[in-house]
Protein backbone atom coordinates (compact mmCIF):
# COMPACT_ATOMS: atom_id res chain seq x y z
CA UNK A 1 0.00 0.00 0.00
CA UNK A 2 1.46 3.54 -0.93
CA UNK A 3 2.42 5.74 1.98
CA UNK A 4 -0.04 8.33 2.79
CA UNK A 5 1.50 11.44 4.17
CA UNK A 6 -0.11 14.59 3.53
CA UNK A 7 2.28 16.80 5.27
CA UNK A 8 5.25 14.98 3.38
CA UNK A 9 7.47 13.92 6.20
CA UNK A 10 6.33 16.99 8.61
CA UNK A 11 4.71 15.03 12.34
CA UNK A 12 2.59 17.40 14.30
CA UNK A 13 2.53 16.14 18.06
CA UNK A 14 -1.15 16.81 17.84
CA UNK A 15 -1.73 15.66 14.50
CA UNK A 16 -3.39 12.69 13.09
CA UNK A 17 -1.22 9.75 13.76
CA UNK A 18 0.76 8.30 10.50
CA UNK A 19 0.19 4.24 11.52
CA UNK A 20 0.13 2.88 14.89
CA UNK A 21 1.90 0.27 16.19
CA UNK A 22 1.84 -2.55 19.30
CA UNK A 23 3.81 -1.54 21.78
CA UNK A 24 5.79 -4.42 24.10
CA UNK A 25 7.68 -2.52 26.77
CA UNK A 26 11.22 -2.96 26.97
CA UNK A 27 14.34 -0.90 28.83
CA UNK A 28 15.60 -0.01 25.25
CA UNK A 29 14.66 2.78 22.95
CA UNK A 30 11.32 2.15 20.53
CA UNK A 31 12.13 1.87 16.74
CA UNK A 32 10.40 5.09 16.21
CA UNK A 33 9.30 8.27 18.55
CA UNK A 34 5.88 7.75 19.80
CA UNK A 35 3.04 10.56 20.22
CA UNK A 36 0.49 9.13 22.04
CA UNK A 37 -0.33 5.80 24.02
CA UNK A 38 -3.51 4.01 24.24
CA UNK A 39 -3.68 1.41 27.49
CA UNK A 40 -6.12 -1.52 26.79
CA UNK A 41 -5.36 -3.19 30.34
CA UNK A 42 -4.99 -1.16 33.79
CA UNK A 43 -1.65 -0.62 34.93
CA UNK A 44 1.15 1.89 35.38
CA UNK A 45 2.62 3.12 32.51
CA UNK A 46 6.78 4.19 33.01
CA UNK A 47 8.23 6.17 29.69
CA UNK A 48 11.09 7.72 29.33
CA UNK A 49 10.58 10.90 26.91
CA UNK A 50 13.33 11.73 24.29
CA UNK A 51 15.13 13.75 26.23
CA UNK A 52 15.85 11.38 28.85
CA UNK A 53 12.94 12.30 31.74
CA UNK A 54 11.25 9.21 33.51
CA UNK A 55 7.76 9.65 34.23
CA UNK A 56 5.40 7.01 35.75
CA UNK A 57 1.69 7.26 35.08
CA UNK A 58 0.08 5.34 37.91
CA UNK A 59 -3.53 2.95 37.86
CA UNK A 60 -4.16 3.80 34.27
CA UNK A 61 -7.79 2.62 33.66
CA UNK A 62 -8.98 1.12 30.63
CA UNK A 63 -9.02 3.03 27.36
CA UNK A 64 -6.70 5.92 28.09
CA UNK A 65 -4.78 7.93 25.64
CA UNK A 66 -1.88 8.78 27.02
CA UNK A 67 -0.36 12.51 25.34
CA UNK A 68 0.61 13.99 23.19
CA UNK A 69 3.94 13.59 23.99
CA UNK A 70 7.56 12.46 22.28
CA UNK A 71 8.73 9.23 23.81
CA UNK A 72 11.67 7.16 22.95
CA UNK A 73 11.24 4.32 25.72
CA UNK A 74 7.90 2.64 27.43
CA UNK A 75 9.97 0.78 30.40
CA UNK A 76 9.43 -2.86 31.02
CA UNK A 77 10.51 -2.16 34.88
CA UNK A 78 7.36 -0.29 36.29
CA UNK A 79 5.21 -0.66 33.39
CA UNK A 80 2.30 -2.86 34.62
CA UNK A 81 0.00 -2.12 32.07
CA UNK A 82 -1.30 -4.06 28.82
CA UNK A 83 -2.19 -3.66 25.35
CA UNK A 84 -0.35 -0.74 24.61
CA UNK A 85 -0.81 0.52 21.26
CA UNK A 86 1.50 3.73 20.31
CA UNK A 87 0.41 6.50 17.69
CA UNK A 88 3.23 7.43 15.36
Amino acid sequence: MPANKPFGDMVFVGGPALRLVAITPANSDLTEVIRWIYVGGVGDVTVIDTVGNTVVFKAVPVGTTLGPFYIAQVKSTGTTATLLVGFV
